[in-house]
């Protein structure tokens, strides 16, 4: 970034980590000394000194965390410390206000252990979130912290038999041996924090304070591994040598926490810990069973030293609770195996983005049910559907947005079927639907309920249409396969002769598409793209209706149908209404809005800039149409007054779809006009400006549709 002075960046940094490893150093040597002057005021003031830094992380970390982006991991990190650190602050200053001012050993439990039990909460948090648990499935999550559990739970007791043992000899049933077994948990886990840090250094490269952070985590384990011997001296002999030994591993490891903290503060390096999975969840062939196999060795171990002690002695009351702990955790991990499974199959069979079945389930799902149909004599419904131009919303509004469509498509679809059929995304923009028992005339009106329910999803500011192609088993294929094949046909039949239609499966369809007119159709569809993509700019520019271009083609298909036009003439009038007004793409804003007489002067040249404009896009088929659709039955059109039959057909159409759409939508000087008014207004143009048998035939046509095109909520006038 321009400006900003990393060098003095870095200066900071490293002036902030020289300045607090000087001052863990001091507070340390301070401690030791006066620590080993027995006088009430040096105890007090070495009190003093313990619970600074703790109480320094704590502000640091808390500071850090606020600093860090928000829901990052490395904000989870700072804020699990900030926790601890606070927990671990609040316990030593309770112990140092009771040394300073009653003296002897504090009462077990007392409330610096309610503090202690939320810092050993917080630092199992810590763990979790620096070993990325949290980025695994949920199942799978459960499973992995069930076995961090065991694990705990075998190396507590393994340091307790150990090394707390040997500490403790023969007070090893004495309450400060079952406080210890808490503490080497602690400890472990704060080994586990160091580890994972460790390793977030080694995979991804990260700042110093980071490596500080990990150094710390460390001594402070190792300070609470040391606290047995230190309960040793101190509950047992009451000798005071020892106990400051492992205060000052606290004390250091609390300072070095304070220290990274405050390097993050003073730099701007932030460091998202990096997702490792644990160690045994690595990709590995081996890693499942090396985890159940140390599973079972951990509770073999544990069960072994429970049967092995007294059952009145306190050891065997530490080694029962984690032989239980162990147990509890070894079914949770049986339970998560087994949802990890069933969510494993679900996935397998299931379309990550719109969550219904996906391609394999649908040709598992069709092998079923065709054998059924099979068995009983009855008939399988399928429809194919074909999202329209789906690409442009991923082009226009990226792929989140199209995936948000997709998922609105699956919805709608699924609330629009009976109960039993099933629907299927199967690839990008496709989904299919089965039916069982499903006969021809009852498949067909689902396919039209299907496509009216995918209408009601909208993307891009357009409500979304589909090419839908139906087949019947066993009158379109006598397999699987087959059955496929003529839906397929059918909805390419669909797709590449209008778009949102429905094609039933018949032999004529399959046989009109060979492959010559497959590369036909292919090639017919990218030219119809391109259309809309440049209609789409046109439309930006509208004041009042941006679809409008889109609108006109949607009318032009229908009346051409009606006409009974050939499919290549569909697809060219298609073409002709999409680029309609592509000229205005050559005319600037100010001129397409202003109601000067030159500007509209101007605007008269829109139909010959079309002209070449589809002349020069590979649209010359087509140029004819847009230059003539401004023309008028009676020659008072421009830009070559030509009249009656001189004008193409397709021109004419284009004149009638492109007015209604104008009435209905309104313009800036007057409001859109009700479906009745505006027919009355073509009426008013039969023999002037439009050819009348085409306007008889195009008011019939709207007559018998509902509403028509796409548009947002407005006044209608009547």
């Amino acid at each position: 970034m321009p400006g900003v002075d990393y060098v003095g960046i870095a200066r900071n940094s490293t002036t902030a980590r020289l300045a607090g490893f000087g001052i863990v150093a001091a507070l340390s040597i301070a401690f030791v000394r006066l620590s080993l002057i027995d006088s009430h005021a040096a105890v007090s003031l070495a009190q003093v000194i313990y619970v600074l830094p703790p109480f320094a992380a704590t502000v640091f970390s808390g500071l850090a965390a606020f600093k860090s982006g928000a829901a990052s991991r490395e904000r989870r990190m700072w804020a699990a410390t900030a926790v601890l650190m606070g927990s671990l602050f609040l316990g030593e200053a309770a112990l140092s206000v009771r040394t300073i001012f009653l003296g002897g050993q504090p009462p077990t439990p007392g409330m610096a252990d309610v503090f202690f039990a939320i810092a050993i909460f917080a630092l199992f948090v810590l763990l979790v979130v620096l070993a990325g648990i949290g980025t695994l499935p949920r199942a799978t999550r459960v499973r992995v912290v069930a076995d961090t559990i065991v694990l705990l739970a075998l190396l507590d007791t393994l340091l307790f038999a150990g090394w707390v043992r040997g500490l403790l000899g023969a007070h090893v049933d004495s309450l400060a041996a079952v406080i210890a077994a808490v503490y080497t948990v602690q400890a472990a886990t704060a080994g586990g924090v160091a580890f994972f840090l460790w390793l977030g250094n080694r995979e991804r490269p990260a700042p110093r304070w980071a490596f500080d952070l990990g150094i710390a985590f460390l001594v402070y384990s190792l300070g609470l591994l040391l606290w047995p011997a230190w309960n040793v001296a101190w509950v047992l002999s009451e000798s005071r040598v020892a106990e400051f030994t492992a205060e000052l591993a606290y004390l250091v490891g609390y300072g070095l926490i304070a220290t990274a903290a405050l390097q993050r503060l003073v730099g701007r390096k932030a460091w998202e810990p990096p997702a490792h999975k644990l160690l045994l969840e690595r990709e590995r062939p081996w890693s499942g069973l090396v985890m159940s196999g140390t599973v079972v060795l951990a509770m073999g171990i544990l069960v072994a030293l429970t049967l092995g002690s007294p059952m009145d002695s306190r050891r065997f009351g530490v080694y029962f609770s984690a032989t239980a702990l162990a147990g509890l955790g070894i079914l949770v991990r049986s339970a998560s195996a087994s949802f990890e499974g069933a969510r494993l199959r679900h996935d397998a069979l299931s379309d990550p983005v719109s969550g219904v079945g996906n391609h394999r389930s649908f040709h598992d799902r069709l092998g079923e049910i065709t054998a059924e149909a099979d068995r009983s004599e009855a008939t399988v419904g399928l429809i194919l559907l074909d999202l329209d131009a789906f690409s442009t919303v991923n082009t226009t509004r990226g792929y989140d947005a199209g995936d948000d469509a997709l998922r609105a498509v699956a919805v709608a679809i699924q609330r629009a079927l009976r109960p039993g059929d099933a629907v299927f995304r199967m690839s990008g923009d496709e989904f299919a639907v089965l039916m069982a028992g499903g006969d021809a005339e009852a498949t067909e009106q689902s396919a039209r309920r299907l496509l009216a329910a995918v209408r009601t999803v909208e993307a891009a500011d357009m409500p979304m249409t589909a090419s839908v192609g139906v087949a019947i088993y066993p009158d379109d294929g006598r397999d699987a396969d087959s059955l496929v094949r003529s839906a397929e046909a059918a909805r390419e039949w669909a797709k590449c002769h209008g778009k949102c239609r429905i094609v039933l499966a018949n032999s004529g369809v399959s046989a009109a598409l060979d492959a010559d007119e497959r590369v036909r159709l292919a090639e017919e569809g990218m030219r119809l793209d391109l259309a809309r993509g440049l209609s789409a700019a046109v439309d930006a520019r509208e004041v009042g209706n941006p679809y409008h271009s889109r609108n006109v083609a949607m009318l032009a298909v229908l009346l051409g149908q009606r006409l009974g036009m050939a499919p290549d003439e569909l697809a060219r009038l298609e073409a002709a209404a999409l680029l309609h007004d592509v000229g205005k793409l050559a005319l600037s804003d100010e001129v397409l809005r202003c109601s000067s007489r030159a500007a509209a002067l101007q605007r008269k040249e829109i139909p010959v800039l079309g002209e070449s404009f589809c002349a020069s896009i590979g649209f010359s088929d087509v140029a004819q149409f847009v230059r003539s659709h401004r023309e008028c039955w009676d020659g008072s059109g421009y830009p070559d007054g030509l009249s009656g039959d001189e004008i193409p057909l397709h021109s004419r159409l284009l004149a009638l779809c492109g007015e209604y759409d104008v009435l209905t939508s309104g313009r800036s000087h007057r409001g859109p006009l009700s479906k009745g008014a505006a027919l009355q207004e073509i009426d008013l143009g039969l023999g002037t400006r439009f050819d009348p048998e085409l306007a008889e035939v195009f008011i019939s046509v709207v007559g018998d549709h509902g509403a028509l095109g796409w548009s947002e909520p407005r006044e209608v006038a009547s």
